[in-house]
């Protein structure tokens, strides 16, 4: 089963706005004319892991895969792995 977004928003540069400022449609652009920071985690446990590989390749927008971990530490654990399914957290 996809996970894939259907609908996305992109940032709406400033040459485009001129282009429908006078028009009804500049209200709906007007939003995303700056990228919005939606989410702002941090990641617990990075420093036990073995190969650290994966927190050096991840970006802004990445995916991560959440699943619980059976953690003796923490019984509310969640593992983090990237789209390749390397433990990052």
């Amino acid at each position: 089963m996809s996970h894939e977004l259907k609908h996305s928003l992109v940032a709406v540069d400033s040459g485009t706005l001129q282009l429908v400022k006078d028009t009804p449609l500049f209200d709906l652009l007007k939003p995303l004319q700056e990228e919005i920071l939606l989410d702002d985690r941090c990641i617990a446990g990075t420093t036990h892991l073995p190969d650290q590989s994966c927190l050096e390749e991840l970006k802004p927008g990445d995916w991560l895969i959440m699943e619980r971990e059976d953690n003796p530490w923490d019984e509310h654990a969640i593992l983090l792995r990237d789209s390749q399914r390397r433990k990052c957290g």
